[in-house]
């Protein structure tokens, strides 16, 4: 069942996924792909969110090859976008530095999963690799999602069949047809008596007292009873202890010749933006926002990672 409190610990649950992970225990070899100069075990934040660079710590100090950076890359690159869409012409913002911020959180959210693909018979597998230390997306779950769109092209690059379609014109998913990890919270009937608020999947965050979706795929080392413990718990989907990805299997049209799978992140919602918009009676602040997510692109999601698989005339082949 999913856990119940008089206020939602959000500041606990994000710590437990890292805390209960493979890469607090010990850390995780991943060749490199977080961690700068440093070793390619990741053991801490800090290998990932202040890695290692060459350079001295200070004017008069000696280089060192693990000088430990202060860029705290996450995966804010659209909340940079609203921020320097609202500094043009502030004479004490300097863009360049939002500019350097943004394509640092650009390079880790494209180094946070792999996509991998292969054929199964009549299918396509789709297996989505979460390489980063806690789950995916993670932080206040406010707009984040992650999602992967598959299409499928005959041998003339002719598009059979889309899954996950993101229309940019109105800023809106096809949910139904993917699989979008995410997490949902919500107030109980007691916490709707409580605020006035109507029970049930809420954008009152700190209201908010139910996880009601939890589909976000684990990382290494995740065991379903002690995350469920530590209040974590997988909600609306099944994940085995260990697996720290997850698979989507789709029939492959006739003639399919090649499938391209794109990986992306999403924290700037139309949801979560026009909630913010609506919710906000005291000042302006709501309608500044929603006119700044509007003039950067409402929001558009950002692609993570890609896979191709190309069948040619070897599955086209096998339909004559």
């Amino acid at each position: 069942r999913p856990p119940r409190s008089t206020l939602f610990p959000y500041t606990t649950l994000f710590r437990s996924e890292w805390k209960l992970s493979a890469f607090a225990a010990g850390g995780v070899n991943l060749g490199g792909r977080f961690g700068g100069t440093r070793s390619p075990v990741v053991a801490t934040c800090q290998d990932c969110h202040m890695p290692g660079v060459a350079g001295a710590p200070c004017s008069f100090c000696s280089d060192r090859p693990d000088l430990a950076s202060h860029e705290f890359a996450g995966a804010a690159v659209p909340s940079l976008d609203l921020i320097a869409a609202y500094t043009v012409g502030d004479p004490d913002v300097n863009p360049a530095h939002i500019a350097a911020g943004r394509a640092k959180a650009l390079s880790m959210l494209q180094r946070a999963a792999t996509v991998e693909l292969s054929r199964a018979g009549g299918n396509v597998v789709a297996r989505v690799i979460n390489q980063s230390g806690h789950k995916l997306p993670t932080g206040h779950i406010e707009g984040r999602r992650v999602w992967l769109n598959l299409s499928f092209y005959d041998i003339n690059d002719n598009l059979l069949l889309e899954r996950g379609h993101y229309d940019t014109g109105t800023a809106h998913l096809d949910e139904a047809t993917t699989t979008v990890y995410e997490m949902q919270v919500a107030l109980s009937a007691d916490a709707a008596t409580a605020t006035g608020l109507p029970a049930g999947v809420t954008t009152h965050m700190a209201l908010a007292d139910t996880i009601a979706k939890d589909t976000r795929i684990p990382p290494r080392g995740f065991n379903n009873t002690t995350y469920a413990n530590a209040g974590a718990p997988v909600v609306g989907i099944s994940y085995g202890d260990g697996e720290y990805w997850h698979e989507q299997q789709v029939a492959l049209p006739a003639n399919t010749a090649r499938v391209v799978a794109k990986l992306y992140y999403q924290s700037l919602t139309r949801h979560y933006i026009e909630a913010l918009r609506d919710g906000n009676v005291t000042d302006s602040w709501g309608t500044t926002l929603h006119s700044l997510w509007q003039a950067t692109g409402r929001g558009a999601p950002i692609e993570m990672t890609t896979a191709t698989l190309e069948l040619e005339r070897v599955f086209a082949d096998s339909f004559e």
